[in-house]
C-alpha cells in the first residue's frame, strides 16, 4: 500500500479501511454530485441498456429468433441468473480490490454483453450476450454503495445513493427512442449501446475512488488503538467503545441478521412482482392484442423517465416512513401490472401504467439500497449485495414461471397473476423500526 493512502478504523468488525489517491484528475473532479453522476450513469449502462433493454428489444427478437414465450422467459432469466453471480463476486471482490475496480469490471461485461448481443446469429449467441450484460448489473452496485458510504458526507449520502440508483430509469429512457427509431436495425442500436457503455467505463476509470477495506492485522504493524477520521475513540480493533445502556454487540449482530433476512424476503418478492412487465410488458403492449409497437416504445421511454424520480425515495421515506412508502410503492406496482394485463390496447392505459411502475419499481430499488446501508454502516457492498440478490433472486425464478403461464393460459393470466403477487408483497417492508434503531446506533459505531 502506498504510504500515502489514508487508512481508518470502522466498525465492530475491526476491518480497516484504506483510499488509494487516484490522481490528481480524480481528486478535482471527484465531487459528491459528480460522483452522483458518474454512478448513475454505470447503473443506467448496466441496467438500463445491458439488461432492461432486452424487454424492449423482444418484439424484434421474437422475430429474429424464432423465439416462444417460454424461449424468451429462459433468456430473460440466465440474465437475473447472471446478475446473481455478478452480486456474490461483487461482494466478495469490492471490500478486497476497490471500488473502482469492481465497478470499472462491471462497466467491461456490460459493454461486452452488449457487443455479443448485436453480433448474434443465434439464440444461443443471444442467450450468451443477455447473461454476460446481466453479470453487470450484479457487479455494478456493491462497489458504488461502498464508495459512495465512505466518500460522501453523511448529510447527502441517501440522496447520493438514490440518484445513483435512479439510473436504471435514465438507462431506459435513453434505450426507448433508439428502439422507437433502430427497432427495425436492431444491430446499429446495441452498437450504439455498447460505445455507450465504453464511454461510461471510462468515466468510471478517472471518477469513482478507489475504496478498499482489508482485515485488521493485515497491514504491516497490525491494528493499533487510536482515533478515527472523526474522532472518536477505538479500541484494538477500531471500534468504538460501547456507551453504557447500548446494545451489546451480540444483540446488535442478531438485529442486524433479522432485519438483512427481512429485507431480502421483501426484496425477493419485489422482484418476482416486478419480473412480467420487465420482460413482457414491451412485448404485450406492442404485440398483436396491445396498442402498437409505437406505442409500446412511448410507454417504455415514459417508464424510464418517470423512473427518475425513483431518486425521491430516501425523501420519500422521511415523509411517510418505510413501511407506508413500501405498501404504496408497491400498491402501485400491482395496479400498473393488472392494468398493462386487461388494457393493453389503450394507449393511455399502457403509458399511464409505465409510467406509475417506472416510478414505483426505481423507488422501491432505492427502499432496498438505502435499507440495507443503515443495517451494516461498515459493511455496505455485502448488505446492499444481500439486498439486490434477493431482488435477482425473485426475477430469476419468476421470470420463467410467468413465460410458462403466458403460453399455457395467456399473457392476460400471468399480468393479472403478478399483480396479485404485487399486492401481496405490499404488507412486507425491507426495514422495520427494530432495524431502524440498529442502523442508529451501527452508524454511530462505524462512526458515520
Amino acid at each position: 500500500m502506498d504510504p500515502s493512502s489514508h487508512t481508518e478504523k470502522r466498525g465492530d468488525t475491526g476491518a480497516r479501511i484504506a483510499r488509494r489517491p487516484h490522481g490528481t484528475t480524480a481528486r478535482a473532479l471527484g465531487t459528491d454530485a459528480l460522483l452522483a453522476v458518474v454512478a448513475l450513469a454505470l447503473i443506467g449502462v448496466c441496467y438500463g441498456l445491458a439488461r432492461f433493454a432486452f424487454g424492449l428489444f423482444l418484439p424484434t427478437f421474437r422475430e429474429t429468433f424464432d423465439l416462444t414465450s417460454r424461449t424468451a422467459g429462459l433468456i430473460a432469466s440466465s440474465s437475473y441468473l447472471a446478475y446473481c453471480a455478478g452480486i456474490i463476486g461483487a461482494v466478495a471482490l469490492s471490500p478486497r480490490f476497490g471500488s473502482r475496480t469492481v465497478a470499472l469490471a462491471a462497466g467491461v461485461l456490460a459493454t461486452s454483453g452488449i457487443a455479443l448481443v448485436a453480433t448474434a446469429i443465434s439464440p444461443a449467441m443471444l442467450l450468451g450476450g443477455v447473461a454476460i450484460a446481466g453479470a453487470s448489473t450484479g457487479v455494478a452496485s456493491p462497489p458504488l454503495a461502498q464508495a459512495i458510504a465512505r466518500c460522501v458526507a453523511p448529510a447527502r449520502r441517501d440522496r447520493v445513493q438514490s440518484i445513483a440508483n435512479a439510473g436504471t430509469g435514465a438507462g431506459v429512457m435513453l434505450s426507448g427512442p433508439v428502439a422507437l427509431l433502430g427497432q427495425n436495425h436492431w444491430r446499429l442500436s446495441w452498437g450504439l449501446f455498447a460505445l455507450a457503455a465504453f464511454a461510461v467505463c471510462v468515466a468510471v476509470a478517472v471518477v469513482v475512488p478507489q475504496v478498499r477495506i482489508v482485515p485488521a492485522g493485515a497491514r504491516r504493524g497490525g491494528p493499533r488503538a487510536g482515533r478515527g477520521r472523526d474522532g472518536a475513540e477505538r479500541g484494538e480493533h477500531g471500534s468504538r467503545t460501547r456507551v453504557a445502556g447500548g446494545p451489546g454487540r451480540a444483540d446488535a449482530l442478531t438485529a442486524s441478521t433479522l432485519a438483512l433476512a427481512r429485507l431480502m424476503g421483501a426484496a425477493a418478492v419485489m422482484g418476482a412482482a416486478s419480473a412480467m412487465v420487465w420482460t413482457f410488458g414491451q412485448d404485450r403492449i406492442a404485440g398483436a392484442d396491445g396498442a402498437g409497437p409505437q406505442v409500446g416504445v412511448t410507454a417504455w421511454i415514459v417508464l424510464g423517465a418517470c423512473g427518475l424520480g425513483g431518486a425521491a425515495a430516501g425523501d420519500l421515506v422521511r415523509r411517510l416512513g418505510t413501511r407506508a412508502a413500501w405498501a404504496l410503492l408497491m400498491g402501485l406496482v400491482a395496479l400498473s401490472t393488472v392494468v398493462l394485463g386487461i388494457a393493453p390496447d389503450s394507449p393511455p392505459a399502457a403509458i399511464t401504467s409505465c409510467a406509475a411502475f417506472g416510478a414505483a419499481y426505481v423507488a422501491l430499488t432505492g427502499l432496498v439500497l438505502v435499507g440495507a446501508t443503515r443495517i451494516r454502516p461498515e459493511r455496505t457492498a455485502v448488505v446492499v449485495g444481500g439486498g439486490f440478490l434477493a431482488i435477482a433472486l425473485g426475477q430469476t425464478l419468476a421470470t420463467p414461471l410467468w413465460g410458462a403461464v403466458a403460453d399455457r393460459a395467456g399473457a392476460e393470466a400471468a399480468f393479472l397473476g403478478a399483480g396479485v403477487l404485487a399486492l401481496a408483497g405490499a404488507v412486507l417492508a425491507p426495514v422495520g423500526r427494530r432495524a431502524r434503531a440498529h442502523s442508529r446506533s451501527g452508524s454511530e459505531a462505524a462512526g458515520g
